[in-house]
């Protein structure tokens, strides 16, 4: 667990609000003296007395271990630097819950789903923080290559995910070999099949393998090609032209 308990987060009732943690987030970026984009999470985990090594045997992504006292991250080789960042967040955030609510569960299996419920909730909130990203979006919206440049330490699939906290009509469609792997939405019902103006979108991408903008009277769709050596991924964001699909 942390090595000192978050002022802000003494008052912090179960289940934890998105406005809880983004207060905990802005108290810890304070405290290591982060003023501005990219975060960068192993600064931060140093900044809170905690250690970072790589364990090039691991098999699980991250994972967290006391030696001599003191509370050390192991981390497997990632093949990208954003997955590392995110998976750093993320054992910061189950160290901190542990700090902080450790002691508010009787049942085993409901502290673990609260805890990665709050480790993963923390980890996009702390790579993206929540006053930044708004006012960004407001500045640069639906810019996805602006974000990238600006939150660095952020996947583009996290970027746009966190757009859904600003904009709750919007969809996240993910596609990796020209096949949807996730689509979602701040609704409570299932996001719509594909939409035509999205279809008409994904041919521009995958034809052409730039950005591309579709829009109809029912919807506007941006769509971004992000791939990886020899893997074909496309992010579509769709919003509506009226107030409900």
């Amino acid at each position: 667990m942390l090595p000192f308990r978050l002022e802000t987060a003494h008052d912090v009732a179960l289940p934890v609000s998105c406005g809880d943690i983004d207060t905990v987030v802005d108290e810890l970026l304070n405290r290591c003296g982060c003023r501005e984009p990219p975060v960068d999470v192993f600064s931060i985990a140093r900044g809170v007395g905690l250690s970072v090594l790589v364990d090039r045997g691991m098999v699980e992504r991250g994972r967290r271990q006391i030696i001599g006292g003191a509370e050390v991250i192991f981390v497997r080789p990632e093949p990208r630097s954003e997955r590392l960042q995110w998976t750093v967040a993320h054992e910061l955030g189950e160290s901190l819950f542990v700090s902080q609510s450790a002691d508010s569960f009787d049942d085993e299996d409901g502290l673990s789903r609260a805890r990665e419920d709050f480790a993963n909730t923390f980890a996009a909130r702390l790579l993206l923080p929540q006053s930044w990203l708004r006012n960004d979006f407001a500045q640069q919206p639906r810019d996805l290559w602006w974000f990238k440049r600006r939150y660095a330490t952020a996947s583009c699939e996290l970027i746009v995910t966190r757009w859904l906290d600003l904009v709750e009509t919007a969809i996240v469609s993910i596609f990796d070999q020209r096949r949807v792997t996730r689509r979602s939405w701040r609704q409570p019902r299932r996001p719509p099949p594909l939409l035509p103006g999205e279809r008409h979108c994904l041919d521009q991408l995958w034809n052409e393998r730039r950005p591309a903008v579709s829009v109809d009277d029912t919807i506007q769709v941006h769509g971004w090609p992000v791939d990886e050596a020899g893997w074909c991924r496309d992010i579509l964001w769709t919003e509506p032209a009226m107030e409900e699909f």
